[in-house]
């Protein structure tokens, strides 16, 4: 109990402010190729490596209300999609709910899907399939600008590394892919492009979508598109912070609550 409340304190204080670097100061004495398990939420008990991505990962804190609604929304022997998987995280907490169904990891960043598979093979998870590719509105080629931390790659013209990106349609129509039950979908900027190339997956396969944006023109673009395929849409956290803004996509017809998933 102790040791949850003092997780969650730490939650709550901003990596940047001045009592979060205190607070966060020793994490930083672990060796970063050390696997631990992580210690809280609903991936408590797998295995993770500690200088992978952010210490959160692995105190189980990291996200914590977007692993909550994943947990509660993805079904047993469902189809999921981790659009911009980096190096598992998602895919481990997908991989663990879906059991006999599979999850589909999109991750074009090479160091990244080396981080990935070691995540999937310290927890035996074979249920996950990767995708070395980025996901946009078409196949082709692409540059890819990499950064030091591996989180916060992106398409862009100027990028260090050349990709291949293709669509989620093309992927569906050539069946390559299985139709999804369910998206989560963080790719630093892309996520309307990407959403332009999965307009049948999601008037057909009305799949559900936890949708990251990270910048306000393509947060409302996004919105108005899934609005216009019959989707409900709810924040997910902050609702004013639309340097980061999540959105909890529900097709119409299966909303629980149409009064609670207003965005």
């Amino acid at each position: 109990m102790v040791c949850y409340m003092l997780l969650t304190i730490l939650s709550q204080l901003p990596s940047t402010s001045t009592l979060g670097k205190i607070v966060r100061f020793p994490l930083r004495l672990l060796p970063k190729d050390t696997a631990v398990p992580i210690m809280l939420g609903p991936l408590k008990g797998r295995k993770w490596v500690v200088g992978a991505h952010t210490h959160g990962c692995w105190l189980g804190i990291y996200e914590l209300e977007l692993q909550r609604l994943i947990a509660n929304e993805v079904a047993p022997g469902s189809i999921f999609y981790d659009v911009g998987a980096n190096v598992g995280f998602y895919s481990l907490l997908a991989s663990r709910l879906v059991g006999t169904g599979t999850v589909f990891s999109f991750e074009p960043v090479p160091a990244n899907i080396a981080c990935l598979e070691r995540h999937l093979n310290l927890n035996q998870a074979h249920n996950v399939r990767i995708l070395p590719v980025a996901i946009g509105d078409q196949p082709r080629l692409a540059q890819f600008h990499t950064e030091s931390t591996g989180a916060m790659g992106k398409l862009n013209s100027d990028g260090d590394l050349t990709v291949h990106v293709l669509s989620l349609d093309h992927l569906l129509a050539g069946g390559e892919i299985p139709p999804p039950h369910a998206i989560k979908m963080d790719i630093e900027g892309a996520e309307y492009l990407a959403l332009q190339g999965a307009r049948d997956c999601f008037q057909k396969h009305r799949p559900k979508l936890f949708l990251a944006t990270h910048d306000r023109e393509i947060h409302d673009l996004c919105c108005d598109l899934l609005s216009s395929w019959n989707y409900e849409l709810r924040p997910i956290g902050r609702k004013s912070d639309f340097e980061h803004a999540e959105v909890f996509a529900v097709p119409r017809e299966s909303a629980k609550s149409a009064s609670e998933l207003k965005i």
